[in-house]
């Protein structure tokens, strides 16, 4: 799927990338996301609804 080879190019373009992806998907929210790079905050999953956690 071309999302996940950006996500992937994202990912190896180098260790100081920070990056959110949101996509539309089958889930109660409508969308899903990735994040890459800031270790304080990560996403987590919450009865099927993605939340951004602050560390």
């Amino acid at each position: 799927m071309v999302r996940d080879k950006l996500w992937d190019k994202i990912k190896n373009a180098g260790s100081d990338i920070k990056a959110i992806m949101i996509f539309s998907a089958d889930t109660e929210q409508g969308y899903s996301l990735k994040m890459i790079g800031d270790p304080k905050r990560v996403v987590i999953d919450i009865e099927g609804v993605e939340l951004i956690k602050i560390q």
